[in-house]
């Protein structure tokens, strides 16, 4: 029985290990790129990020983009449709392996099945 907690009590902690490290093994870079290519599929538009990206995982899976810009269409008045100063953008974990995607900012969410 000794064994057993020890070995579940090892689990666990490499499981909160891994989260806590999970963040400092993706690269930036290619977080904002990914980013770009869809902000560019979807609008055809160009999106700028001049300042830090940063990664979470707990509480919530997390990413954070500074210094946001999204390009003006072309012939527009403005070269910069919109910029902001910073981006999040947010999923609850604990509710997606319950089949539930929920908001962490309004709390509500809705039912996928």
């Amino acid at each position: 029985m000794k064994k057993l907690l020890v070995a579940v009590g090892l689990v666990v902690v490499l499981l909160i290990a891994g989260l806590v490290a999970l963040p400092f093994l993706v690269p930036t870079e290619t977080v904002i790129a990914r980013v770009q290519e869809r902000v560019r599929a979807q609008t055809g538009r160009e999106l700028t990020v001049g300042g830090p990206v940063e990664i979470s995982v707990l509480p919530d899976l997390a990413v954070r983009l500074e210094n946001v810009a999204l390009a003006n269409a072309p012939g527009g008045e403005a070269e910069t449709l919109a910029s902001l100063g910073a981006l999040e953008v947010s999923v609850s974990v604990l509710p997606l392996l319950c089949c539930r995607a929920m908001s962490p900012s309004t709390g509500s969410g809705w039912w996928r099945r």
